[in-house]
């Protein structure tokens, strides 16, 4: 029986057809994000306030969460996609003062980390593989980011040190992805989806 690398999360081929189950988890990681998206808004404005730009792209890193949990969880192609795209809608259902704009970026937020995990075979999922797809989200959504807030006119050396802080931010999201999934799937309640199975293998 195949095990997972506990570093690469290396694993034998992945199914790729999507079932109910995917899509019910998927829409839940989204919905709860949605919510604790626009609840971080509050201390992402005060922190920022204190720290200026530097501070607020460390703190982005919270807003890439969904895009990484939710294919962690269902090892689908196009997870990170769907999750990070459907957190954004729900951001606007519940209220974000944000608007439309939330989509693009819901998007764009997803398409990095969605490219790591392509090119692993949707069979990589350890932890320096969600490092770096947090770092891949981060980078590949970076130029919208900083054209739509006009941070490009900002002074070289300030934006070297916003794409440091921003980095950090990011890789510690897909850590943190990694761990609420484990910790979920240790629960047991994930036994239906992939994760749940690659752990019950790993037993």
């Amino acid at each position: 029986m195949s095990q997972l690398d506990p570093v690469f999360g290396r694993d034998r081929a992945p199914a790729r057809a999507w079932r109910t189950i995917d899509l019910v988890v998927l829409v839940v990681v989204s919905l709860v994000f949605g919510v604790v998206y626009v609840a971080w808004g509050a201390p992402y404005e005060f922190a920022a306030a204190f720290g200026g730009t530097p501070t607020q792209e460390a703190m982005n890193a919270v807003w890439f969460i969904a895009g990484l949990l939710g294919p962690y969880l269902i090892r689908r192609p196009g997870a990170a996609i769907a999750s990070e795209t459907l957190a954004s809608l729900s951001e606007m259902l519940v209220g974000a003062p944000w608007g439309p704009s939330l989509v693009i970026y819901g998007v764009l937020q997803s398409i990095g980390a969605e490219a790591v995990f392509a090119l692993g075979g949707y069979r990589r999922w350890g932890f320096i593989t969600m490092v770096v797809a947090g770092v891949a989200a981060g980078l590949a959504s970076l130029p919208y980011s900083w054209w739509d807030y006009g941070y490009l006119s900002l002074d070289p050396s300030l934006l070297v040190i916003m794409l440091v802080t921003r980095t950090v931010g990011v890789a510690i999201a897909g850590a943190l992805a990694k761990f609420l999934g484990d910790a979920l799937a240790a629960t047991g309640v994930l036994n239906g989806v992939a994760i749940g199975r690659d752990r019950m293998r790993e037993v």
